[in-house]
């Protein structure tokens, strides 16, 4: 590796699966937030998801 001035972080490949994503949901009575992926939370049951949706604002959606 010193031979040819290679970095042993250049030989480590890429971490695979999901980037880390922004929440949606919002609980207002805790401040819990969900992401929308892995198991639907406890406060959510029975209820509709919908309306605990974060908004968010028009330009930061892309």
């Amino acid at each position: 590796m010193r031979e040819y001035g290679i970095k042993p972080s250049e030989l480590v490949g890429r971490k695979r699966g999901r980037s880390p994503a922004p929440p949606r949901y919002l609980n207002p009575e805790t401040g819990q937030t969900w992401t929308g992926r892995g198991p639907r939370p406890q406060w959510l049951d029975g209820k509709n998801s919908k309306e605990f949706l974060i908004v968010r604002p028009e330009s930061a959606r892309r």
